[in-house]
């Protein structure tokens, strides 16, 4: 196991990082006044 985390922590520390990347991504494409399809 990677430093003693269990798959469960790795997934979900990945899906916290993907998931805040992604809402960055979004609300800098709504701050640069784009139109997203959504």
């Amino acid at each position: 196991m990677l430093f003693g985390f269990t798959k469960k922590q790795i997934f979900g520390w990945w899906l916290l990082t993907t998931g805040a990347k992604v809402t960055l991504g979004i609300w800098l494409f709504g701050h640069m006044g784009w139109d997203l399809p959504w």
